[in-house]
């Protein structure tokens, strides 16, 4: 394959996700009818970022230039160095979340409120890791040569090469780790239970836990191209996958029914539930028949010696199997010694028994 029909494909693979991720992030925060954390919209529109640095020169115009401008060609050789990490470290981040909401629910019953201090962390610390590497790599790279290659700029320093590897792979072992620990957990769950909900993966949707889960194909492989180019930072075979990185993204995670349903590409069959990472938008729990309750009967009975009127419930329970119960309603009539007898007996007159369903 020839430089121009690698970069046709390459770059084909960076402007799709470029131009389709930013729509899904929108969705996923701003669509009334999608519930998601903002972990997941934060590393899509990472992905989106990530593919408008791989194109710097592209929409510069400056692929064919003899010599491209030093200052593009250098700050791009800074991001593009860094990003293995910065997307590392999104990842992580989503993985974490997905990892704690199954955790949670095995320890307290129930997911707790997350703190705001949390949630700064989470969607924050990618951008740290981006701005703070970009830097880091821009100080570097100033004494060795930064060039074009293939796609787009880089510095010839193995050195340089080998230190953006190393640290994505440390955050990629990281990923995997927690990955592993979170399908161990709901497998463990599913083992006992023989069903596979929110009591097993947390206080998320299935759908979109087991997205997540095959996610892990793709953070693995990002770690053998992330250990491949400690030797060599700069390939073709390697640039086209991780850019069609973007795309995979955009497939697994524009999938689920609600985002579909957002999009009006196809009717969904029931209301949606809300929960930690996603909605419940593939699972559908059966609703339970509603009993009507018969024909309420009156019983009036007299008892007490005071003129004062009060009432009284009691349950009486009458189906184990069930859980039905009889509420009786005992209405305290007021009465004297003193009355005819025909009073007392016309007292005595139904006034409350009905199923109470508790």
């Amino acid at each position: 394959m020839g430089v121009d029909s690698t970069r046709i494909v390459y770059f084909t693979l960076e402007i799709f996700g470029l131009v389709t991720l930013p729509i899904l992030t929108y969705t996923s925060l701003f669509s009334p009818t999608v519930k998601r954390h903002v972990t997941v919209p934060n590393y899509l529109f990472l992905w989106a970022f990530s593919s408008a640095v791989a194109c710097m020169l592209l929409f510069s115009g400056q692929m064919d230039d003899p010599e491209p401008s030093k200052t593009l060609c250098r700050a791009q050789s800074a991001l593009m160095l860094v990003q293995p990490a910065g997307m590392a470290a999104a990842a992580l981040a989503l993985v974490w979340k997905l990892w704690s909401l199954a955790r949670n629910v095995g320890t307290h019953g129930s997911v707790s409120q997350e703190p705001w201090w949390l949630t700064v962390i989470l969607v924050g610390s990618p951008y740290a890791v981006w701005g703070i590497g970009a830097a880091v790599y821009a100080v570097l790279q100033a004494d060795t040569r930064v060039h074009r290659v293939t796609f787009y700029c880089t510095s010839d320093s193995t050195t340089l090469g080998m230190a953006s590897g190393f640290s994505a792979s440390i955050l990629l072992v990281l990923c995997l780790f927690f990955e592993i620990w979170t399908m161990v957990i709901a497998y463990k769950r599913y083992t006992r239970s023989h069903r596979l909900g929110r009591a097993e993966v947390g206080d998320v949707s299935v759908p979109l836990f087991t997205r997540v889960m095959a996610f892990a194909v793709v953070i693995f492989l990002g770690l053998v191209l992330s250990l491949l180019a400690t030797f060599v930072f700069s390939l073709v075979v390697p640039d086209i996958i991780v850019a069609s990185m973007g795309p995979i993204m955009f497939i697994i995670f524009s999938s689920q029914g609600d985002i579909l349903a957002a999009w009006r590409i196809y009717r969904p069959r029931h209301a949606h539930t809300d929960s930690g990472l996603g909605m419940d938008d593939e699972i559908s729990v059966p609703e339970r028949p509603h009993l009507s309750q018969p024909p309420v009967a009156h019983i009036e009975i007299p008892f007490g010696r005071s003129h004062a009127s009060s009432s009284s419930i009691y349950h009486i329970p009458v189906d184990s199997k069930s859980a039905r119960q009889v509420a009786v309603h005992v209405h305290q009539t007021a009465f004297s010694p003193d009355d005819p007898p025909n009073i007392l007996r016309d007292k005595k007159s139904v006034h409350s028994l009905s199923p109470s369903y508790q």
